[in-house]
């Protein structure tokens, strides 16, 4: 019996994944669980090619045992299954466990006896049942996944897709972070080609199979411009506030490959400024208080500045930035009190490097 820690979990997993111990493996997923009733253990998920999941339900005992072993060939294993895996004891004969309630065990033990492992019926996802659905529907292969509850209404019980007899609905796929990697670039994959088949296919361009979702969206171009960027943002901006916006550009213009800060900044400043207005009548305590657009996008800037300011980084370090000194123009700021105007003092303000020089205001 031996304790799980990292180590060890993480070189069961390649050992399940790299040698394919239940069969080929796509993906694996764990997570290491503490008990005060028993020993640390772990809850792992394996997701296995889908030829060989058919394969798997009818051989699953040759490689999962619930057996107690034997006392005489493993005392060891006798005694250490007994101590800290078994249930109870609890019943009728000790109504005080803890799993007890009303004289009935809450875990429902003891549990019939089971002559083999049972196994669930393989359901397809939603996803799943996409690719199905364009190798035999011909529609279908001229829709994009998202498109896809348009036209199509989703059968949980068959898990598959019908098509719709009335009635229009949007689909919308779960928004993901750059930085979960494939997952983004599986997620661009299925906004923009249509009618795919299967993973494989969604990587495969002219012939061609890519090892990766990314390379595919590359070879497509869908990555030779910031176009996934502006997506990211405009996909977001329907229902995160304004804040997780701007943390959605910060991570963005550090993290990703942008060309072109300034025309990101350009294209989306009002939905990551949208909340200034009202920032700015609670911080100086006037709700007829207004701004005009260059001020609402220069308290934005500040507040990129400051996100930034907190990795140590800052908007100077970008090509299409510049940083000046503002300039004192007493009556744009005439407006604003005395308070306002100490409360956003110790911020650097920042205008662009183009050929239409914003309005400068003061820091004061």
């Amino acid at each position: 019996m031996i304790r799980p820690n990292e180590g060890l979990t993480m070189r069961l997993g390649g050992h399940v994944k790299k040698k394919n111990f239940f069969g080929r493996c796509a993906a694996v997923m764990y997570v290491i669980e503490y008990q005060k009733r028993g020993l640390p253990h772990v809850h792992m998920l394996i997701w296995l090619h889908p030829a060989d999941k058919a394969t798997f339900s009818t051989n699953v005992d040759t490689f999962v045992s619930a057996e107690i072993p034997a006392e005489n060939t493993d005392p060891y294993g006798h005694q250490a299954v007994k101590t800290f895996m078994m249930h109870g004891p609890c019943g009728a004969d000790f109504p005080h466990s803890p799993c007890m309630d009303n004289y009935i065990c809450t875990k429902q033990f003891p549990k019939k006896y089971c002559q083999g492992t049972m196994t669930a019926e393989v359901r397809l996802s939603k996803l799943e049942a996409f690719f199905s659905l364009n190798q035999s529907n011909q529609f279908a292969r001229t829709l994009t996944y998202q498109e896809i509850p348009k036209h199509f209404v989703w059968n949980s019980n068959s898990t598959s897709w019908t098509p719709r007899v009335c009635s229009d609905h949007i689909g919308r796929i779960r928004t993901t972070h750059h930085s979960s990697g494939e997952l983004w670039y599986l997620r661009l994959l299925l906004t923009k080609v249509r009618g795919p088949t299967s993973f494989r296919a969604l990587r495969t361009i002219n012939g061609i199979i890519y090892n990766t979702f990314q390379e595919a969206c590359a070879q497509y171009g869908f990555l030779s411009s910031d176009n996934e960027w502006h997506q990211a943002i405009e996909e977001n901006k329907e229902f995160a506030m304004p804040r997780q916006l701007r943390l959605l550009f910060v991570y963005i213009i550090v993290n990703c490959q942008v060309k072109d800060v300034l025309q990101l900044w350009r294209s989306h400043w009002r939905c990551l400024c949208e909340d200034v207005v009202y920032q700015q009548r609670r911080l100086t305590r006037n709700n007829d208080l207004q701004l005009s657009d260059n001020q609402m996008e220069f308290y934005g800037l500040a507040e990129i500045e400051k996100l930034l300011g907190a990795i140590g980084k800052s908007l100077n370090k970008f090509p299409t930035f510049t940083r000046t000194r503002v300039t004192t123009q007493r009556r744009d700021c005439g407006h604003v009190d005395e308070k306002f105007k100490s409360n956003i003092g110790s911020l650097q303000w920042y205008t662009f490097n183009s050929s239409k020089m914003h309005e400068t205001y003061s820091a004061m």
